[in-house]
């Protein structure tokens, strides 16, 4: 009787597992195959938007400036071709032709020595707006110039009460800037 009752509850255990078992087998296959599902959407959503049309505008140095419409697989080199392709007077070298378009993206051809110059003026600007106007900068300002202590700053001030600077050079006016000491402030300086 005893036998009988411990082979009743292990064979009760036995089939409590198989049943865990199972249902946690289940559980996993039905997360497996959720994944299955989510990545056989995205596939097809990845699918339908390689066959979207986009629209992009083309302008500048194109003969045919305009809105063209291209699938979204198209590049740069395509909608400047569909524009009827690039004027004598384009300039290509800052432009990407291997670039992927965008929707709503717009193309803009520039014309050869805008980009140019327009880089040569900022530069000089920027280089001029660097420099201490020694015409106008104060006490504090000219200190921050090399070998420029309290002392030669102070005469740059009275220098300048009395005479313009005209030119950068008229600074070895001042007494104890020589050569040597100009050749270093020639590149910080100004005169306007």
């Amino acid at each position: 009787m005893k036998n009988i009752n411990k082979d009743k509850i292990i064979i009760g255990i036995l089939v409590i597992v198989f049943a865990i078992y199972g249902f946690i087998s289940s559980k996993n296959n039905s997360k497996l195959d959720f994944r299955e599902i989510k990545n056989n959407n995205l596939t097809s959503t990845d699918v339908s938007l390689k066959t979207e049309n986009i629209f992009v505008h083309v302008d500048g140095e194109v003969n045919n400036p305009g809105l063209y419409e291209f699938n979204n697989d198209n590049r740069v080199n395509d909608a400047i071709s569909k524009a009827g392709g690039v004027t004598n007077k384009a300039d290509l070298k800052n432009i990407n032709l291997a670039q992927k378009l965008e929707d709503e993206m717009k193309i803009f051809i520039p014309t050869k020595n805008s980009n140019e110059n327009q880089g040569e003026n900022n530069s000089k600007e920027e280089s001029d707006s660097l420099l201490i106007n020694i015409n106008s900068a104060s006490k504090e300002e000219l200190m921050l110039l090399p070998g420029i202590g309290e002392t030669r700053a102070n005469a740059i001030l009275k220098y300048r009460e009395e005479n313009n600077f005209k030119k950068i050079e008229d600074l070895m006016n001042i007494s104890g800037i020589g050569e040597k000491t100009f050749e270093g402030l020639k590149d910080l300086i100004s005169v306007y």
